[in-house]
């Protein structure tokens, strides 16, 4: 699906449309073009509330969703093999975002700035995730949970200019690990980490 064509409020992204599997949503990544996020066109950033992608779809593409400052409500599927650059950049009012676990062995890779200079209530890792650098690049997220995961005893997290509130790590998880590479820019900030509740 590259495109939504009406200014809707609430969108569900199918698995399937007219007997195709829908594999990713938005534009691929131009590689002619590094530095630039294709939007998805249509009438989505003005209107959208909330929107859920159905369980099946395994990609978010580069700057698909990004700038709906009205979205609050995020379903991802399970089994999502990636999240685009900048996907859900400058969306300022997301309450929860959960990534749900996956089946394959390398989990959820979520890419560079995909959730750049947003606002996020609450984000949790439900599964197995490879984290790109600054995906939270300027966001501000009130709650960070790392919860037990089977197999799993380490997270990292790169803070780089994002403002955390709170951390919840269940004592299950060994090492959580921060990077903020920073040099001339402002480091991140983590205000309180939360350990067995």
């Amino acid at each position: 699906i590259v495109s939504v064509n009406e200014a809707v409020e609430h969108l569900t992204i199918p698995a399937e449309l007219d007997g195709y599997t829908i594999y990713c949503v938005g534009l691929p990544w131009m590689a002619d073009y590094p530095d630039q996020f294709p939007e998805m066109p249509g009438k989505l950033k003005n209107s959208l509330k909330s929107l859920t992608v159905q369980d099946g779809v395994k990609e978010i593409g580069c700057g698909a969703f990004s700038d709906c400052k009205k979205l609050t409500s995020l379903k991802l599927p399970k089994d999502l093999v990636r999240i685009g650059q900048g996907a859900f950049g400058e969306c300022t009012s997301l309450r929860k975002v959960t990534i749900r676990d996956s089946k394959y062995i390398t989990g959820t890779y979520i890419e560079e700035y995909a959730f750049a200079e947003s606002v996020i209530d609450q984000i949790c890792f439900e599964g197995h995730t490879l984290l790109g650098d600054n995906i939270f690049l300027g966001s501000r997220i009130k709650e960070v949970i790392f919860p037990k995961i089977t197999g799993i005893r380490a997270h990292d997290m790169n803070i780089d200019r994002a403002q955390v509130g709170k951390i919840w790590v269940d004592p299950y998880v060994q090492l959580l690990e921060f990077e903020s590479l920073g040099w001339d820019y402002k480091r991140g900030i983590v205000q309180k980490k939360v350990v067995n509740g």
